[in-house]
């Protein structure tokens, strides 16, 4: 070491003191002393280092930023490249501050070479860059958040391909939870806030949960998240996948219906169907054991009821058929110009027995020059089904309206009985096949509901409405509506 520094022990001791691994005293900029570590990161001699400015050992590019925090008395840490006297670099830490010394100012400068954990650090950035390509590259999205002993939740984390499962331009979401839940449609948030809290409350058990969002078009999407809650101390940490699930539930639900579809027939086929025939038999033998003992008493009474049985059964036979086609595809839609009049005539005519075996009067209200482009055996089908329900379902001695007027370019058409009515939670089931349930009329006609889901088919091809109106005790009121020109 130089003479000037064998004269100042104290400043001997804070050398040995200081941890940092190069040391160096300079006085106006100009370099007085130097440690050993100094020599060996650098290689200048003592002879070399002294008296030469403090800013040689800094590369070009920020000898200015030293310059500075020298003149500004800069005592925190900060990073520069340092320069050997080979004229290679490497990076560095730098921490400084002046002190007086026998009257003087000097100033102490430590270099620590960081060189291993900038690389740690370059490496653990370029990881981090991999797993953030990796993440956004999933097509579901990655996340985790921190939730603490009281529910607080923080440091979330979003993965980006979150925005595109939600449409969104990249950057919406940034990792923002509440962002994210604005997307949730709301009925689903408690159901998802619940799951996670319990997922939370029972650290290493996985949890799922679906909900519905709304996209950027304003599409629903079905999405699905799948966590795991890790303890950590007295905070857990949850993380898991979401991933759009639309598709799937779509399949889900269309095998749903298959599978309701597929008991609904077989139900109608071994119990529905059979009815017609059972009582076919049974009023026939009774009929000849009559006709035998040459009784014509109950006679009529008897063919009144095969008659009933055989209309019975040949509505439902064709509500079966017509439902199996549907289902396969086999009806075409033919729209064609109908006279409303004339097509709920004949519809009538074929339920004056039904009407009158009940003592129901049926009253139509339409303009006789009202037409609908239509499919006429769907529009039939349609009629007929609602028609037969109101008799169905009518107190005996009641009345059933029919009317069909004309509403811009629309046609309602509706009938109102006055029966039993329908109960509010059924009557969001009467046009699903996968909850659909038949009930006995008011003389305890029996019906399958098939024929209700049949007019909703139909009535979806015309681009149309049916709605219901009904109050228990009281009747119900089935309204269609169709676009009076619906083309095929």
């Amino acid at each position: 070491m130089s003479s000037s520094m064998s004269k100042n022990k104290p400043l001997n001791h804070l050398f040995a003191s200081l941890s940092f691994e190069a040391l160096f005293l300079s006085k106006k900029g100009i370099c007085i002393a130097q440690n050993q570590a100094a020599k060996d990161i650098f290689g200048y001699t003592d002879e070399e280092a002294i008296g030469r400015p403090g800013t040689d050992w800094i590369h070009p590019d920020d000898r200015a930023l030293v310059a500075q925090k020298m003149q500004e008395n800069y005592a925190q840490p900060y990073k520069v490249l340092a320069l050997r006297k080979n004229g290679t670099s490497f990076p560095c830490e730098i921490q400084a501050k002046n002190i007086k010394h026998e009257g003087e100012k000097i100033r102490v400068t430590a270099v620590r070479n960081i060189s291993k954990q900038q690389n740690l650090e370059n490496e653990l950035s370029d990881k981090i860059k991999e797993l953030e390509i990796i993440t956004d590259s999933i097509p579901n999205s990655i996340w985790k958040a921190k939730v603490s002993k009281d529910g607080q939740i923080s440091e979330t984390y979003i993965s980006s391909s979150v925005d595109q499962l939600l449409g969104q331009p990249p950057g919406t979401i940034n990792s923002d939870w509440d962002k994210y839940f604005s997307f949730i449609l709301p009925e689903y948030l408690d159901k998802l806030r619940e799951t996670i809290q319990a997922g939370i409350e029972n650290p290493g058990q996985t949890f799922t949960v679906r909900y519905q969002v709304k996209k950027a078009d304003g599409s629903l999407a079905w999405f699905s998240s799948c966590g795991k809650g890790e303890l950590e101390g007295e905070e857990v940490i949850a993380y898991g996948f979401t991933y759009d699930i639309t598709a799937k539930k779509e399949k889900e639900d269309q095998l749903q219906t298959l599978m309701a579809t597929k008991d609904k027939f077989f139900s109608i086929i071994s119990h529905d169907l059979r009815n017609p025939f059972t009582a076919f038999m049974g009023f026939s033998e009774l009929m000849l054991r009559q006709l035998k003992k040459g009784q014509y008493d109950n006679i009529e009474k008897y063919a009144r009821a095969i008659y009933s049985t055989a209309r019975s059964g040949g509505e439902l036979l064709s509500n079966l058929l017509d439902w199996s086609r549907s289902q396969r595809g086999k009806i075409t839609f033919r729209p064609e110009k109908i006279n409303l009049h004339e097509l709920v005539q004949s519809v009538l005519m074929f339920f004056e027995e039904p009407a009158r075996s009940k003592e129901i009067k049926i009253e139509s209200t339409i303009a006789s020059d009202i037409t609908l482009m239509a499919d006429h055996n769907m529009l039939n089908t349609i009629l007929r089904n609602l028609v037969s329900n109101a008799i169905k379902f009518s107190y005996r001695n009641t009345t059933v309206n029919l009317s069909i007027t004309q509403q811009n370019n629309s046609v309602l058409l509706e009938v109102e009985d006055i029966g039993q009515g329908i109960e509010p939670e059924q009557q969001q089931k009467l046009f699903r096949i996968d909850s659909n349930e038949s009930f006995p009329g008011t003389e305890e006609e029996k019906g399958t509901g098939l024929g209700l889901i049949l007019c909703k088919e139909f009535v979806d091809k015309h681009n149309g409405q049916i709605e219901v109106e009904s109050e228990p005790g009281k009747g119900s009121k089935f309204t269609v509506k169709l676009p009076q020109n619906t083309r095929s």
